[in-house]
This record gives structure tokens, sequence and C-alpha cells, in this order.
């Protein structure tokens, strides 16, 4: 209910791509969430990697909050690969690859912290 409560307001306050991007990075946050816990299913860490893949390449995000979510995601994505399943690996590189790719992650030179982590 508050989440709903906070969507409302963000709209009513600034409008439909405020709370857009509210909504982004909640489900940013519940994804990560996932993915920071090796005991969840391996099908949903498999889509979580793939969502939040997703949302970071949307060019809508804010800066602040693909900069800071960026961090957190090379951690989940280290979990992911100590995990072993080959599709898990799979999806981890195949979102690294579209984040590297991303125009706006390019631009900003946001993807050099994740890239840096795995380099080491």
């Amino acid at each position: 209910d508050d989440a709903r409560t906070e969507t409302k307001a963000a709209t009513k306050s600034a409008g439909p791509a405020a709370a857009e991007a509210l909504s982004a990075d909640k489900e940013l946050a519940a994804m990560l969430e996932v993915l920071l816990d090796s005991s969840q299913n391996w099908s949903d860490r498999c889509d979580a990697v793939k969502r939040c893949a997703a949302l970071l390449v949307d060019e809508t995000l804010s800066h602040s909050v693909r900069a800071s979510t960026l961090g957190k995601l090379a951690k989940a994505l280290t979990v992911q690969c100590a995990d072993l399943r080959s599709i898990m690996v799979k999806e981890v590189c195949t979102a690294v690859c579209m984040l590297a790719a991303a125009p706006s992650l390019r631009e900003l030179h946001e993807f050099e912290v994740l890239g840096q982590h795995f380099i080491q």
C-alpha cells in the first residue's frame, strides 16, 4: 500500500515520467534482492538478471539511479556466477554484454564500474 501511495503521489506531483522512474527504481531494488539471495529459485534469478539489464539500458532511467545500481549489480552478478549453472552464467554474461553495448551507459562512462569489477 505504501508503494502505491508513493507512486500515486509522484504521478500527481511530477507526472507519469516521475512515477515510472520511481517504479523502475523499486523494481530494480526488488530484483537485486532476488539476485543477492542464492537460495532463490534459479529460474527467478535468471529472470531477475534479464529484468535488471533491461531496466538499466532504458534511457529514461535517471543517471543517479543507474549509477547507484551498477555497483550493487556487480556484487549480485558475482553471486550468480558462483552458482555455476551454465544457464545462470550465460544470463550473467549476456546481461554484461548488453550493458556494455548500451549507448546510455557508454556515453556517461557508467559501465566502467561494472566492467572493472569483472576484469579484476
